[in-house]
């Protein structure tokens, strides 16, 4: 599953690694993302599974070859409500579920949101807690 999401990303933004869409095919408006790559593709125009050469082809790649903010046109089209609160989705911070503890780092993902890249600062203090978090 997760090389999955790996080859996923990659088509999404690698514009040298995707296949074309082939003509007369559209993913329904209200399916995820994801479905864009369930219609028929043309893997005529993209390296074969040689990893030599898909290497040569990373290497030589430019900024304009690699798509940053590949969902803009989505998140315009979102309800305001899905919207709310966006000035705190860059904030460095911890995210909790249940007892999982992690840091959020948007500042290593910048580029992504139309920002520029700063050299990423140290991770928030992950030290172990004093006693062991049990779930209830």
């Amino acid at each position: 599953m997760c090389k999955l999401l790996v080859q996923l990303w990659a088509w999404t933004r690698i514009l040298k690694v995707r296949p074309r869409f082939l003509r007369g095919h559209e993913a329904p408006v209200d399916s995820p993302l994801a479905a864009q790559w369930t219609r028929p593709l043309s893997r005529t125009n993209i390296t074969s599974h040689a990893l030599l050469a898909y290497r040569d082809q990373l290497s030589m790649m430019t900024s304009s070859q690699f798509l940053w903010t590949p969902y803009v046109e989505h998140m315009l089209g979102l309800p305001d409500g899905c919207r709310q609160g966006e000035h705190i989705w860059m904030s460095r911070t911890y995210l909790h579920y249940f007892y999982i503890v992690e840091g959020h780092y948007p500042d290593r993902v910048m580029q992504q949101f139309g920002g520029l890249q700063p050299v990423p600062e140290a991770p928030l203090n992950q030290t172990a807690p004093d006693k062991e978090v049990v779930p209830r």
